[in-house]
């Protein structure tokens, strides 16, 4: 069995999908794609002369040594997509284009189903308002840090904990006076969101001179 498809190089697919493009035009798409989040390390040697540079010359550099990854790690993709029969390329003097084939098509739409309907199974299915408001014997505060790619969930729940009358003390820690009920529990954790929440009780509230 081959290894899977990645999701960037689906997402190489469907752009392709609406019409050959240029190789340089394709890896400013992929660019845009590939370093949402991406974060680098250097040795520690590497650092100790990194940090002796200016901080403008540091940026500089790391900026020049991430492109120059991404741009191998691109052409690795297209190389790897055109072995597998999936892409076209053609010399046109300086110029190649890049195109997507037949089979290359048949992939990306058969893949588009598949991540469709994976993210569906990972959607909240219950309204943020279906919940019951009990009170709760004590305060609960809830603190979260759900990752951008999940933002979907991250609104979900502050829906819910708006809808249950929490307050927002600051956009990822929210007090209430309702329980949490098992119904939310349970949706929140098929949905794979308890690992980035955590619910505290609270039996006195103040400030530090009180």
């Amino acid at each position: 069995m081959g290894r899977p498809m990645s999701e960037l190089s689906v997402a190489l697919l469907k752009k392709l999908d609406s019409g050959e493009l240029a190789i340089n035009d394709l890896f400013d798409f992929f660019m845009s794609r590939a370093l949402e989040g991406s974060a680098y390390r250097l040795s520690k040697e590497g650092y100790k002369a990194f940090k002796k540079r200016s901080w403008q010359r540091r940026v500089a550099m790391n900026a020049e040594n991430q492109a120059k990854e991404e741009k191998q790690r691109f052409y690795n993709l297209i190389c790897r997509l055109h072995e597998q029969g999936l892409v076209a390329k053609e010399k046109q003097g300086i110029k190649t284009t890049i195109s997507v084939t037949k089979k290359g098509v048949e992939k990306y739409r058969t893949l588009k189903k598949l991540f469709e309907k994976r993210d569906m199974a990972d959607r909240p299915t219950t309204k943020p308002n279906s919940y019951p408001k009990i009170k709760s014997p004590s305060s609960i505060i809830v603190s979260f840090d759900i990752p951008e790619k999940e933002s979907h969930k991250r609104a979900w729940l502050r829906s819910v904990l708006r809808n249950l009358e929490y307050e927002m003390l600051h956009e990822s820690v929210w007090i209430g006076s309702n329980i949490l009920p098992k119904e939310f529990l349970d949706e929140a954790h098929r949905i794979n969101m308890t690992r980035y929440v955590h619910i505290f009780s609270v039996l006195r509230k103040g400030t530090i001179g009180e």
